[in-house]
């Protein structure tokens, strides 16, 4: 894909200094689409705590902290308080200030929030009952004389055999999309699915899907970025603990990785190893969760 999709941004808002200094380590890799979606990564990951106590639709909106323990707070007015909390809400959420941190994060970490670059690519989906397209390439792209809004286009039925195809967007033109309602987005992909293919006469799709990122509570956008305003140092900057006890985790927070879900998963897996570190006792498989926020606590 174009650097542009890759980032979910419009190239000019593209750190180039520091693509080039951060991203050359695994920039080029192939895209994994894996034919179960998300839901079995997270299925595989949740597997060994399934008795545990994990808490669902506690939506998060207040954090007090000191030097012993970390208060978290939810909507719903529900209290957990730990020894040591891990924080994965997206750069998005951090961004909009959705949650409250008394006393106030430190300004190097609200800085780094700040300057970190945001993306938004969303999608439109559509599903035939049978593929019309002769493809066997995933990706595809359409050469236009002026910018189009429809940025890339991936045919998904090579993996899972569904004849479907997803319209990607990306900054602004995301941003545009989320004003259309479903109807009005999947009959604009399909009008230009139709100009790329004049003497094809393209049925209407059977099923389609608008995910809508950026309306998302909890995502906000899509993914981070280098942006022309940060610095190497804030990646390392957002990843940093606070007294030790509040840690941060996700794909923002990856120096290697970001933007990846692999990213966001190797990153949980550095702050439970610097927690190990940190702490003078065992840790059992105790899991708790307030939507984004996980906590372990002593048996």
């Amino acid at each position: 894909m174009t650097i542009d999709v890759n980032k979910g941004t419009e190239i000019d808002k593209i750190n180039a200094k520091n693509f080039v200094d951060i991203t050359t380590s695994y920039y080029g890799v192939d895209h994994v689409f894996h034919d179960t979606g998300y839901h079995s990564i997270i299925d595989y990951i949740v597997k060994d705590f399934r008795d545990g106590d994990i808490r669902f639709g506690q939506i998060v909106n207040k954090i007090s902290y000191d030097q012993d323990l970390v208060e978290v707070q939810t909507v719903n007015g529900h209290v957990c308080r730990a020894q040591y909390v891990l924080l994965t809400v997206s750069l998005g959420v951090l961004k909009g200030r959705q949650i409250v941190f008394k006393p106030l994060l430190p300004q190097w970490k609200s800085n780094a929030i700040d300057r970190i670059g945001y993306g938004l690519m969303d999608k439109v989906v559509l599903v035939w009952d049978k593929a019309w397209w002769t493809s066997v390439s995933y990706y595809f792209k359409r050469v236009t004389s002026k910018p189009s809004p429809f940025s890339a286009w991936i045919s998904v039925n090579k993996w899972n055999d569904r004849p479907a195809l997803v319209c990607v967007f990306i900054g602004g033109d995301a941003n545009r999309i989320k004003t259309l309602t479903n109807e009005q987005a999947v009959e604009e992909v399909q009008n230009a699915l139709q100009q790329m293919f004049p003497n094809q006469s393209i049925p209407m799709p059977i099923d389609s899907f608008v995910p809508r990122w950026k309306s998302d509570l909890f995502s906000n956008g899509s993914y981070s970025y280098l942006s022309q305003h940060q610095t190497y140092e804030d990646m390392i900057y957002i990843s940093k603990p606070i007294v030790n006890k509040l840690l941060f985790a996700g794909e923002a927070t990856s120096q290697e990785f970001y933007e990846c879900v692999h990213g966001a998963l190797l990153s949980a897996r550095r702050e439970f190893d610097a927690w190990a570190a940190l702490s003078d006792w065992n840790f059992d498989s105790h899991f708790y969760e307030c939507e984004r926020v996980f906590f372990i606590s002593e048996t």
